[in-house]
């Protein structure tokens, strides 16, 4: 959470059952989530080996 919200850019998703969402990447993983107000909500979470339709 505190990566996405201060280090860690704000992306297009590249899959698309993330459409709608921002998507961040940190090492391995890679984040989908939207912003609600002042809360980050985090929908899903996938490792690289997994980032495909």
């Amino acid at each position: 959470m505190l990566l996405i919200e201060s280090r860690l850019l704000r992306r297009t998703p590249s899959i698309s059952r993330w459409t709608g969402k921002y998507m961040a990447h940190s090492g391995s993983w890679y984040y989908a989530y939207t912003i609600e107000g002042d809360t980050i909500v985090i929908h899903d979470v996938c490792h690289q080996k997994n980032m495909h339709e």
